[in-house]
């Protein structure tokens, strides 16, 4: 834990409005933070490797042995009695191949790995005792060991709050220029990530990711109408992010006129998730109506109880009477993977051509809020929503101003392959959206992004370099080149609740060419080239078409003892 004390300024004398002498005195501010971290990594073969069965099916079976040759019978044995045949004791018969190959399957998932992080802290102004020993005020006990190592409290009713032991023992300054919250931290992250093979060459990469970030703030202060300590304007503020799976509706194509099904959907789904909501609200009987849209008082088809989950449902794919509708923040991960093999390289038909071919896919995909606080009006004591609004719908524990769902394929598909000439061959398809949602003015802004790559390579092995450096032979390295065409496809699209339309507000088509050669001189000294060409063709004609060429060279030295 960590623990600071920080001085405020000096007491000032100052006029009261009464005509007395008074002092001002905001007093110093105290504040600690406690961090816990876990990390753990399985290696899962090990752990199959106890059990003999599974054992047998891991360990690769021993190269055969060759036959044992019988020494010929020497023309000196006259003896016409047979030498006895030794038998070899038999060893466990064979695991049958399909067994084997279920096993595999079985048992394709290698290594787990998992980090958790969370980390808490508490800040209070005002404090008056002063800081000696470990940062404590020994003669009063203050702020107290415990806090200072890093304890956290529960609320200012808890004894071992330091706001309540501050209240208690008059810690803190009866002064009214006081102004600055007390505040706590909260922040819980933890990822797992695991690895599966499951067959020869073949490697999946899975994880699970959730980041949450709470920071409370709450004013503590003297009211010198009833001459106590009062707490006022409690608020919460934070961010959320999460592993999601949206791949569903990754591939919905747009219609002619920019209009999309999902979008549709998302629409549609409002009625089915606010009806889901009035009827989990029992304060929602008082007044059973509905509007003249034909949603449920309270829940009206720009709510953001109504709009976050139909979003989630829509644009992830998933059921509206199954989607969670009570808490923005989705309490479990779902999981993003990449996926490599590189076995076609060594079947024969091609490993005559070819050093190595890679396929790869990577997907990943996060929900994401980028921001959020309580809504002041929203009833903290209550689990339902029991106020209104202005407009007659119910508040929302927390305010969010834009849900934000982040896709990506990099790539969809990718091939790599090398020859045996050193000729290197590179295609990839890679694709992206960026979808959110704001609640202030009910619209969706969908930004999608198609790219394909093509590149390629070559080593010239052994090439002299043309100039003498001053040895008795001119340098001789190789020379590595490569170049990288792609084509990138970026749009945007806003989509408004409230007219029911769809309309392309930018987008551009990206051509970049790049090259490059590197030769190294020696172990020491590299020389590279590169030029690189951009050109921008815009979709809207408010803007223009560019085009940006980089061209240069570089040295490279590398110091080493």
């Amino acid at each position: 834990g960590t623990y600071d004390w920080m001085a405020g300024p000096l007491p000032l004398p100052t006029v009261l409005p009464n005509g007395q002498v008074g002092v001002i005195n905001v007093a110093n501010t105290i504040q600690n933070s406690n961090t816990k971290q876990l990390n753990g990594q399985f290696n899962m073969t090990t752990l199959y490797n106890k059990i003999p069965f599974l054992k047998r099916i891991n360990t690769p079976p021993p190269p055969p042995k060759p036959p044992e040759k019988i020494p010929p019978k020497s023309k000196n044995d006259t003896s016409k009695v047979k030498k006895p045949i030794v038998k070899k004791p038999a060893g466990p018969k064979p695991i049958p191949a399909v067994v084997q190959v279920i096993g595999k399957l079985l048992m394709s998932l290698k290594t787990v790995s998992a980090t958790y992080t969370e980390t808490n802290g508490t800040g209070l102004p005002g404090y008056l005792p002063k800081s000696y020993l470990l940062g404590n005020d020994m003669a009063i006990g203050a702020p107290g060991l415990p806090f200072v190592f890093g304890q956290q409290g529960n609320g200012v009713n808890d004894p071992h709050d330091i706001r309540y032991r501050a209240f208690q023992n008059g810690w803190i300054t009866t002064d009214t220029n006081q102004l600055n919250p007390t505040t706590q931290m909260h922040t819980q992250n933890y990822t797992i990530r695991g690895t599966f093979e499951p067959i020869k060459n073949m490697r999946i990469e899975v994880n699970f990711m959730r980041n949450y970030s709470e920071n409370n703030s709450e004013y503590f202060h003297y009211n010198p109408d009833s001459q106590r300590l009062v707490i006022t304007n409690p608020t919460t503020t934070g961010t959320f992010s999460i592993s999601y799976i949206s791949i569903g509706t990754a591939f919905v194509k747009d219609n002619a006129d920019y209009s999309s099904q999902t979008f549709n959907n998302f629409q549609n789904y409002r009625f089915q998730i606010a009806a889901r909501l009035a009827a989990n609200n029992p304060y929602f009987a008082s007044h059973n109506s509905s509007d003249s849209a034909g949603f449920p008082s309270g829940y009206s088809s720009t709510s953001q109880s109504v709009l976050l989950p139909a979003f989630l449902a829509a644009y992830g794919g998933k059921d509206p009477a199954s989607v969670q509708i009570d808490n923005p923040f989705l309490k479990i991960p779902l999981p993003n993977w990449r996926f490599t093999y590189d076995g076609l390289g060594k079947l024969p038909a091609l490993s005559e051509y070819f050093s190595s071919i890679n396929i790869t896919h990577g997907y990943q995909s996060t929900f994401n809020i980028n921001s959020y606080n309580t809504d002041l009006n929203y009833d903290q004591l209550s689990s339902y929503a029991t106020q209104r609004n202005t407009v007659g719908d119910f508040y929302p524990k927390y305010d969010i101003a834009q849900a934000t769902i982040i896709e990506t394929f990099s790539p969809l598909i990718g091939i790599e392959s090398t020859l045996k000439s050193s000729l290197i061959l590179k295609v990839e398809y890679r694709q992206s959206r960026n979808i959110s949602l704001s609640f202030e003015n009910s619209q969706i802004t969908e930004v999608k992004s198609n790219e394909i790559v093509f590149g390629t390579g070559y080593k010239f092995k052994k090439v002299v370099f043309p100039i003498n450096l001053g040895g008795k032979t001119k340098p001789k390295s190789d020379l590595i080149t490569k170049l990288d065409i792609s084509v990138r496809q970026d749009h945007t699209i806003i989509r408004q609740l409230s007219t029911d339309t769809s309309l392309p507000v930018a987008g551009v088509t990206v051509v970049s060419v790049k090259t490059s050669a590197n030769y190294a001189l020696n172990q020491r000294v590299t020389l590279s080239f590169f030029i690189t060409d951009v050109i921008n063709t815009p979709y809207v004609s408010t803007t223009y078409p560019t085009s940006n060429l980089n061209g240069g060279f570089s040295i490279r030295f590398t110091l080493t003892p």
